[in-house]
């Protein structure tokens, strides 16, 4: 067994970086920031690092600022574009034995560091702890959005209990926080540096192959490690107006449809197996609901184009797909 923890105190001790991306976001990484600055102030080696990934909008000249007049925060650029990329540059300026990612639309409710934090510090078998979410809406929410695309925004709902995730549900990284391993130079990997996901294109024909967060995961996972949610305090997420239109959601299911086969092919696993089955077997289906989703009501009918989307994708990548080679997964065993 292991040793009886009988204070916070090694909590409160660890060294770590929170660290947060961020582009033309101004307004919305201030507050996260200054949430996340609250909290370091009951750690005694906690810093924030902070990538801005191409911001025009005044937020290179406020985080400068910032940095300046913190010594805990440290303020980087990372002028390739992607998320991908920003989070390598964090990985490379972070300091300590954790890595606590957060996104910059994201506000930590009272308690989220020192939760997300405990698990990793006292249990040596978890590599990554995932939070709790909830919606914060900055525009109304339509009478067509079902509550089911609310995991769209990982807006997750309290399940009164620690989650223990496996591939393809994973915990998204709005609010992840990691161990540091030899694992984060696999993610890092030239590899995929090559074939970064995530990447925007301007061809909306084309499927945008996103999973930053899962592909983290999968490594960890892939190395002996547990990856859970812990079920303590989260992070209000905010949902963007800009998103919240069906056009948005179709682009976003379908490319969900190829990434999960193209993220089976870049781990080595099958792209037919019981994790992508449904998606297959059911687009005959959702096809016929589609011609008849004019008769349904409104939420109905946007789960059955989402979800005819996401097959279709499915169906896409595995017929017209890249052939890719598996990214390298498992650590050497000298360097684990």
């Amino acid at each position: 067994m292991g040793a009886v923890v009988t204070s916070d105190a090694d909590v409160r001790n660890a060294t770590f970086s929170v660290a947060i991306c961020t582009v033309n976001r101004l307004a919305l990484v201030r507050e996260t920031i200054a949430a996340t600055l609250a909290q370091l102030g009951g750690f005694a080696r906690g810093r924030l690092v902070v990538v801005d990934n191409g911001s025009t909008d005044g937020t290179v000249e406020y985080l400068a600022a910032l940095a300046a007049a913190d010594q805990r925060v440290v303020f980087v650029r990372e002028t390739e574009p992607g998320l991908y990329f920003a989070r390598v540059r964090a990985i490379r300026a972070a300091a300590g034995e954790f890595i606590v990612f957060l996104d910059d639309d994201a506000v930590p409710d009272d308690g989220w560091l020192f939760g997300i934090l405990r698990p990793l510090v006292r249990e040596p078998d978890v590599g990554v702890c995932g939070c709790l979410a909830r919606p914060r809406w900055l525009a109304p929410r339509p009478d067509w959005f079902p509550e089911r695309f609310l995991d769209e925004f990982a807006a997750f709902r309290p399940p009164g209990r620690r989650l223990t995730c496996t591939f393809p549900s994973y915990p998204p990284g709005l609010g992840l926080a990691v161990r540091r391993h030899a694992c984060l130079e696999l993610f890092a990997h030239p590899a995929r540096m090559a074939a970064p996901l995530g990447r925007k294109s301007t061809d909306d024909t084309k499927p945008i192959y996103s999973g930053e967060d899962t592909d983290l995961c999968e490594i960890y996972a892939r190395n002996g490690f547990r990856i859970i949610v812990e079920d303590g305090p989260g992070v209000a997420h905010a949902i963007h107006g800009s998103r919240l239109t069906p056009d948005w959601f179709r682009r976003r299911f379908r490319s969900e449809g190829h990434g999960r086969i193209y993220l089976c092919r870049r781990f080595g696993r099958p792209v037919l197996s019981g994790l992508t089955w449904k998606m297959f077997a059911t687009w005959p289906l959702l096809a016929l609901l589609r011609l008849a989703s004019p008769l349904l009501g409104a939420q109905p009918r946007m789960l059955v184009m989402a979800y005819y989307e996401k097959s279709t994708g499915a169906w896409l990548e595995a017929v017209g797909g890249p052939r890719v080679e598996p990214w390298p997964l498992q650590i050497e065993a000298d360097r684990a």
